[in-house]
């Protein structure tokens, strides 16, 4: 069982790594943010950067106690 120090730790380490994520995808140009690859989870990284903050939307969501099926990362 992890602890609340740990998942804060994990928490942390998650965000850091997203915002590596998002500051690299943010010198990508609109062409390499729509164009569809083969095996990648969605088919677009934009599609899949939207999926990763609806996620976030979600599991906030539902620590806040106030679930919410569909994210709005629009």
């Amino acid at each position: 069982m992890y602890t609340a120090a740990v998942l804060r730790d994990i928490h942390e380490r998650a965000h850091r790594s997203l915002q590596k994520l998002l500051d690299h995808c943010a010198s990508l140009t609109p062409e390499e943010l729509h164009r569809e690859m083969e095996g990648f989870g969605n088919p677009t990284v934009q599609q899949q950067l939207e999926h990763i903050i609806n996620a976030e939307e979600y599991w906030l969501s539902v620590v806040r106690g106030k679930f919410a099926e569909e994210g709005t990362a629009e």
